[in-house]
């Protein structure tokens, strides 16, 4: 199977090539450097903020587009937000040109969204029928979902990942929090009523390729773990895992002053549900946070 990926230098992205070559898959890369230190089988070339690509489409089996500029690199100024919401939209806008002039398309496209989608819903439990929220997160999610629809105008079915908190060893929120923790600094944010939907990075990865068959369901998929927790929860369980005291909480006024907007993606309330998944059977490796935060730590 030929599979092009965007956005496949990233943290979930390095996997998921990983697992698609060890099943003798066919994978390309979309970069914006001509070369890449992953051992894939080629590599285009591709600028979406200069509607730039150096190669076609054709022959494609599955697209996925993880494309998008880490929300969390930084304080949210007016700079940094336009370049989130650019680097995502532009993306899917210069994929779907190509599309428009690709004899043999896809036969499915995969494109990443986020549970930012909900917004913050304290503690209703949001599946996917649940409407988008408000706020940065929610309307830059909206966005990403609706220019992603445009895909379906070229009779290519979809499916919008709307990914929650993945842990994994060599990257993402876990790599950022394991220091404070293993010196014994980690605390909860805020009250810790706040509830966080994660998922481990090999299930995402699993889930990726569940999805591929053509069986699989289409649309809107919560790709999170069954059992979402508390800031709280989370934070005793981890700290446990490291054998080490959780410290002082962290006040939501402090954190607010400290971080700004971005204080959003610790103090927002997300409790998501995978209905999509457990209704088709889908088997997760790690569905609770003590396993995998024990494979992991």
């Amino acid at each position: 199977m030929k599979v092009v990926i965007a956005g496949g230098s990233g943290f979930v992205g390095r996997g998921l090539i990983d697992a698609l070559l060890d099943e003798g898959n066919q994978v390309v890369l979309l970069s914006r450097s001509a070369t890449s230190s992953l051992n894939v089988s080629q590599v285009i070339k591709w600028d979406p903020a200069a509607s730039l690509i150096e190669g076609d489409l054709n022959g494609t089996d599955v697209l996925i587009n993880l494309a998008g500029e880490n929300i969390a690199s930084g304080r949210w100024t007016k700079a940094r937000k336009k370049r989130f919401w650019h680097s995502r939209i532009n993306s899917v806008k210069l994929l779907n040109q190509v599309l428009a002039k690709t004899e043999r398309k896809p036969r499915l496209v995969i494109q990443a969204s986020a549970t930012g989608f909900y917004g913050d819903q304290r503690d209703r439990e949001c599946d996917e029928s649940a409407p988008a929220g408000s706020g940065f997160l929610a309307d830059l999610c909206q966005a990403w979902e609706k220019e992603a629809e445009s895909f379906e105008a070229h009779q290519i079915p979809l499916v919008i990942l709307r990914l929650g908190m993945v842990l994994g060893r060599d990257g993402g929120a876990l790599a950022k929090m394991l220091p404070l923790f293993k010196m014994g600094l980690g605390s909860r944010l805020g009250d810790g009523k706040q509830w966080m939907s994660w998922i481990h990075k090999d299930d995402v990865v699993r889930l990726i390729m569940f999805l591929m068959d053509e069986k699989s369901p289409r649309g809107a998929i919560n790709a999170v773990s069954p059992n979402p927790v508390t800031n709280r929860e989370f934070t005793r369980t981890l700290a446990k895992s490291v054998r080490r005291p959780s410290f002082l909480p962290v006040p939501a006024m402090a954190l607010r002053m400290v971080l700004g907007e971005l204080s959003h993606i610790a103090l927002d309330s997300q409790r998501v549900k995978p209905q999509v998944c457990l209704e088709h059977s889908f088997e997760f490796r790690f569905p609770k946070l003590s396993d995998a935060l024990s494979d992991l730590v």
